[in-house]
């Protein structure tokens, strides 16, 4: 082979390989990052849980106050003003606690998306990167012709 070629050959298959590499490193890039997504997600419903479980239990620490105070103030903790204030302290502690869940519900969610958009992300980018490489074969072949080696 002579030197030419070998330049030609040897250009085309370094312009291939560094293409390929840079397909598969985008695609893993992209894979890792989507990881740590998927793991934010997991994070944001986990507190979500724990921020939920304390708002249930500081509603049960309230509503035990209501009731002893409601009792030891010598009216009756039966009558319809003690039972509604009751409720409304349950209804509060209710709401609080189902809109933690919610939130983390939909900021897990927010970050699950981003995890797949940025999979699809890194695929298309390693799609694009083996396509250069296959253009660069092509360019290759056709510098070799033009030479008319």
């Amino acid at each position: 082979m002579d030197p030419v070629t070998a330049m030609v050959v040897g250009s085309t298959a370094l312009g291939i390989g560094g293409k390929v590499y840079e397909g598969k490193s985008a695609k893993k890039a992209a894979s890792s990052e989507a990881q740590q997504l998927e793991l934010n997600a997991a994070r944001a419903r986990r507190e979500g849980r724990s921020r939920a479980q304390e708002s249930r239990r500081q509603t049960s620490r309230i509503m035990s106050d209501a009731t002893a105070a409601q009792a030891s103030s010598g009216f009756s903790a039966s009558d319809a003003q003690a039972i509604k204030q009751r409720g409304d302290i349950s209804g509060a502690g209710k709401y609080n606690e189902l809109a933690y869940l919610y939130e983390s519900e939909m900021d897990a969610q927010g970050l699950q998306r981003g995890a797949r958009n940025t999979r699809k992300t890194g695929s298309r980018q390693a799609k694009g990167a083996y396509l250069g490489a296959a253009q660069t074969a092509i360019g290759g072949y056709v510098d070799y012709k033009k030479l008319g080696l």
